[in-house]
């Protein structure tokens, strides 16, 4: 017997609001590596979600979940991994209401059809489904995919803060 997961659309709504903020510094590979060369963070998009459900309580878990490594590359310390190192902890997946540990954010139709002989259209995309590490550690910014995250649930535009108010 099959569960239907119903994703929780208010946090995927936090989700992409925190990737457009600028409160985390993009980084590859890892949900999260600290550096103790220069104390920096930095978050896949996928660690983003994780910060999110530790600040509301959740504790990262779930199998193949780990503390840290200290003997990563460059002094770094990688927080959160899991057995692919990049996937969400299965309790964050639970909490956003999510069915994958990488969540598919493009399908694999497209917005449009194949362009050039590459098989790529003139947006840049296969065609083939996308999932959210490798967006992440294939390039696209935290913007990037944000939108990708509101157009995937129907979440609407970005809205703008001028101030204290939305504009």
């Amino acid at each position: 017997m099959t569960t239907e997961v119903t994703p929780d659309l208010d946090i995927l709504r936090r989700w992409a609001e925190a990737l457009e903020s600028g409160r985390f510094k993009q980084g590859t590979k890892v949900l999260r590596a600290w550096s103790a060369i220069n104390g920096e963070n930095r978050f896949c998009c996928l660690g983003v979600l994780t910060v999110l459900a530790e600040e509301a309580g959740i504790e990262p878990d779930g199998p193949g979940a780990c503390e840290f490594d200290e003997d990563g590359p460059e002094h770094q310390h990688t927080l959160w991994c899991t057995a692919e190192d990049e996937l969400l902890p299965v309790t964050v997946m639970r909490w956003a209401g999510l069915d994958e540990t990488n969540p598919t954010l493009i399908d694999a139709t497209g917005p449009c059809e194949p362009m050039d002989c590459t098989g790529r259209c003139e947006h840049g995309f296969s065609h083939e489904e996308q999932y959210a590490a490798e967006l992440n550690d294939e390039g696209k910014t935290f913007l990037e995919i944000a939108g990708y995250i509101r157009e995937r649930w129907d979440l609407g535009p970005r809205q703008e803060v001028v101030g204290d108010q939305l504009a």
